[in-house]
């Protein structure tokens, strides 16, 4: 903060005045009956109070003399300076006089300092006073209009005035220099007039251009962006790249950043959409946009805030400060390198909120709050209103006054604790350093890029990578900074790998590929390098990662060592969900989640050694796998073949039954009755002689139940066990009854347990029952489409061996592809659903089978365009930079020739074929790109 300086200002032509004196200036402006001295902007001297009451109308400051004059509306002041060879400065009161006629004041007055301490005074009248001593009134004027302004010339020689109707500036000089005469004659100029000092022409507003915005409906605002910390930019371009000047919204919630060009000629302005998102939010009360296409919008209750990624049409940010917290005022920033900050405003506080990379690891928040300015200790007002400064300065005013924030803050303001920042030597952070490090490139050996390098097939990278961190710690000295980037040559990132040496990826031909060979005779990265490397960062902090990132970086060289240990049994797809299952595994205790995700269980799904998968998760559950472990795993969602699939759903019955000392058969009865093994439960009950039920199930279970008579009866028992809560059991006796599908909506609806319906339908009834295509259509896909979650909507359009789809999900949103669309809510535009890693499954799958490549085939260029530069600004979001240029480097574009598969009806796999599938940089090929020359053109922001 620079200063809080007492008083407003007057709202007047001469409330403020400033001079050079004895090699210092000063300021000095009048506020009521008060007025202040400044030495500098923020250096208060003296602020003086008079005995008369009446409020003060102008100063003047003589740099001559060093005196300071004042007037109210019957008398002037005039303060000698004192005490300047003592260094105490002072002004006092050397002499005041009252105005002969109180005409002077009528509409205000206006005073100016000349030659020999001479003192113009000028309102209804002009006057001359000599304050050398005693004042005296050496010359006055009356004048037929009233006074505005009037300056007197440094040497007593002429008077410029201007009055309130005048068109002309009149100009008087001074004749005689006695103190008897001293009469200026009357000289008129030519130029028109009326501002302050006399010296700039006045301010007209006129009607320039009406325009519509085209397709808008209900427009509410149209306002411009903030442009503070942005640099001008004149673009003779018409067109979505031009820098946005104009940002609208409308009362259903549709958000335009909108570029213009003005046509000189016509006088018209003409007015193009350059993005647009419909945020579904209703009248909202306060929109800011940006000039990075970042808009925030506030509910009509002014308490909850979002930021939207207008350009990427995704939603970063949602906060709700609740009922008390009355959001009034937002404005944006940028950094020099383009990261975005927002000031949100309230009452007698602001909060500083800045971007943070995309986590898809962690799940963290796209934005936090990393600064909270309060006043409340400074002044009762509230925040009027506040603006960014171009050099990341902010500005609050508050009732008369302003406070200016700097960049640098000390840690008691920071919101953000737990992140390690670069540090000066006063102990502050800098604003723009800080965002910089929530924001910027990460190092090659932060946990998030190598877990992304990994997905996206660079585990030669990788190994590298962790190479050269073994050999920086190795001989690492106390103090010294590591190299972001280990000294490594960055374009191992972004050149394809050429070389895999695993027979699956070959055959595979992906450029994914996570296993590429090594030279030989380099180091090669084992499990007891990764211990060496996991013993070193318990020693040493790393200046580039937080305490709990570097836990995690720990975490991952683990993986990766386990990994490699079973690199040669693995296919690349089994390596990541075995990567990632484990690294699940480490973090269980210091996350919330509770199951792997979707795009670990695709991973999974779509792994030829499911075989050695099956066995590494047995293990990590020590052979007890219960269902709680199986759907931590995803187990029963990505096993395909059935003989497996039923052993392993027997394997979790039978560890469901004795998983207490007690062994209820209750607890395992869904399992084993969905495995149609009525009689083994029969066994189980026959031994549960301490269980009141026994006698009663026993007797029931003894029935035939295909006997519709016993069905009823079961579903009588699954009715009454539905009335009391017991909804496992329920599900159960509805199995016993063959009534599939009521079973499956209570795992549904009662158990809330997604993975287990599913189970239960492929056990029971198999892949391709009616049940399960039901299950899949009305429930997971719509799921799929209310969350947008790509990950789940792609799964199962493959379980209903509709691949064509499976791809077409990966790139397009979900509710588009579903025969009855529903309106996706707002979690489905969460930036969270936007997963970079989908491109890696895409390049796969698309060219897998004959159906997956129609698929392929199927989706617009424009869509693929925009999915890989959506992929690549994600990279970047993420802080992974290189990843990003190695997509957009090295994707190809193809366009297959599929005439000769056309007539064939049987999804045939690729590698038995032989087809066309050149890139699109050939010559022989039709399709052209679209709009731009290349990706690396248009992958700006």
């Amino acid at each position: 903060m620079r200063a809080v300086l007492p008083g407003q200002p007057q709202p007047g032509l001469k409330a403020l005045a400033g001079g050079l004196w004895q090699s210092k200036h000063f300021n000095v402006y009048i506020s009521g009956c008060a007025f202040t001295i400044l030495s500098d902007p923020d250096t208060i001297i003296q602020t003086v109070y008079d005995e008369d009451t009446s409020t003060l109308q102008a100063i003047a400051f003589d740099e001559s003399s060093g005196k300071i004059a004042t007037c109210t509306a019957t008398s002037a002041r005039v303060y000698k300076p004192f005490g300047q060879s003592e260094n105490a400065l002072k002004w006092g009161l050397q002499c005041s006089f009252t105005f002969p006629s109180v005409e002077y004041v009528v509409n205000g007055a206006s005073l100016s300092w000349g030659a020999s301490e001479e003192l113009l005074v000028a309102c209804s009248t002009l006057g001359m006073y000599l304050t050398a001593d005693e004042p005296t009134l050496l010359w006055t004027k009356s004048m037929p209009n009233t006074l505005k302004l009037a300056e007197l010339s440094y040497d007593s020689a002429y008077i410029a005035s201007i009055g309130l109707e005048d068109c002309l500036v009149k100009v008087w000089r001074r004749l005689t220099y006695g103190a008897d005469d001293c009469a200026p004659t009357k000289n008129y100029s030519y130029q028109e007039s009326v501002a302050q000092s006399g010296d700039q022409h006045r301010a007209w507003i006129r009607e320039l251009s009406r325009f519509q915005l085209d397709g808008i409906n209900g427009l509410a605002y149209m306002l411009p962006v903030d442009p503070a910390g942005s640099t001008p930019v004149l673009s003779g371009f018409f067109d979505v790249f031009a820098k946005d000047i104009a940002v609208s919204y409308t009362h259903t919630g549709r958000v335009d950043f909108w570029t213009s060009r003005f046509d000189r000629n016509a006088s018209h302005v003409e007015w193009l959409s350059t993005c647009y998102t419909e945020t579904g939010l209703s009248d909202p009360s306060l929109v800011s946009g940006s000039t990075l296409k970042k808009a925030a919008l506030v509910d009509s209750a002014r308490s909850h805030l979002f930021i939207w990624d207008i350009g990427g049409a995704r939603l970063e940010f949602t906060q709700n400060y609740g009922n008390n917290s009355t959001i009034r005022d937002l404005d944006w920033t940028s950094t020099p390198d383009s990261q975005s900050i927002l000031a949100v405003g309230f009452q007698s506080k602001v909060v500083l909120l800045c971007q943070m990379r995309f986590d898809y690891l962690n799940k963290g928040p796209a934005w936090a709050a990393v600064r909270e300015i309060s006043i409340r200790e400074l002044t009762p007002h509230p925040i009027g209103d506040s603006t960014w400064l171009g050099d990341g300065h902010l500005v609050i005013g508050s009732g008369n006054q302003m406070f200016i924030h700097g960049r640098e803050y000390g840690s008691s303001s920071s919101s953000v604790q737990s992140l390690q920042l670069p540090r000066r030597k006063n102990g502050e952070w800098d604003l723009f350093e800080a965002v910089q490090r929530f924001n910027g490139p990460l190092p090659v050996f932060h946990p998030q890029f190598l877990s992304q390098s990994l997905l996206a097939g660079k585990g030669t990278a990788v190994r590298k990578v962790l190479l050269a961190l073994h050999r920086t710690l190795k001989f690492h000295i106390a103090g010294e900074v590591v190299d972001d980037y280990l000294g490594l040559d960055t374009s191992e990132f972004y050149c394809d790998e050429q070389s895999p040496t695993w027979p699956s990826d070959a055959q595979q031909g992906s450029r994914f590929s996570l296993h590429s060979s090594t030279d030989e005779a380099d180091e090669t990265f084992t499990e007891d390098v990764a211990l060496a490397i996991n013993e070193r960062l318990t020693t040493i902090d790393l200046r580039q990662l937080s305490g709990h990132e570097q836990i995690q970086l720990a975490d991952m060289v683990e993986c990766v060592g386990l990994v490699e240990k079973h690199r040669r049994s693995l296919d690349e797809n089994g390596a990541r969900f075995m990567l990632f299952s484990r690294q699940h595994a480490l973090r269980k205790g210091r996350t919330s989640e509770i199951q792997m995700s979707w795009r670990e269980i695709n991973w999974a799904y779509q792994s030829n050694s499911q075989d050695i998968l099956v066995d590494f998760v047995s293990r990590q559950c020590h052979g007890n796998m219960r269902w709680a472990d199986a759907r931590e795993s995803g187990m029963f969602m990505w096993l395909v073949d059935r003989n497996a699939l039923l052993a392993q759903f027997e394997n979790v019955a039978r560890n469901e039954y004795i998983k207490s000392d007690i062994k209820n058969p209750v607890n395992c009865s869904l399992y084993y009755l969905a495995l149609k093994k009525k009689t083994v439960l029969q066994g189980l009950w026959r031994i549960a002689s301490w269980n009141p039920e026994q006698a009663a199930t026993q007797r029931l279970l003894a029935n035939d139940f295909d006997d519709p008579k016993w069905r009823t009866v079961a579903l009588k028992n699954a009715y009454a066990l539905l009335s009391k809560r017991r909804f496992e059991y329920a599900a159960a006796f509805f199995l016993l009854a063959d009534h599939l599908q009521d079973a499956i909506n209570v795992c549904l609806n009662q158990v809330k347990d997604l993975q287990l319906a599913i189970a239960i339908a492929r056990v029971h009834g198999g892949d391709h029952s009616p049940v399960l295509r039901k299950l899949l259509e009305e429930e997971v896909l719509a799921v799929a489409a209310k969350e947008g979650n790509r990950w789940l909507a792609s799964w199962a359009f493959w379980m209903l061996n509709r691949k064509d789809m499976a791809v077409r999900a990966l790139v397009s949103p979900v509710y588009t592809l579903l025969e009855t669309p529903c309106a996706p809510d707002l979690t489905a535009k969460l930036f969270l659903t936007e997963d970079p890693a989908l491109v890696v499954l895409y390049s796969q799958l698309r060219q897998k089978t004959l159906q997956t490549l129609r698929g392929a085939f199927k989706v617009n260029p424009r869509v693929e365009w925009d999915f890989v530069l959506d992929s690549a600004k994600l990279y970047d979001r993420m802080g992974c930079d290189l990843l990003g240029l190695d997509l957009v480097r090295n994707w190809e574009f193809f366009k297959p020739n599929t005439s000769a598969a056309a007539g064939l009806g049987a999804d045939i796999p690729m590698s038995s074929l032989h087809l066309d599938m050149t890139p699109r940089g050939s010559k022989d090929q039709s399709f052209q790109e679209p709009d731009s020359s290349s990706l690396l053109d248009s992958f700006g922001f």
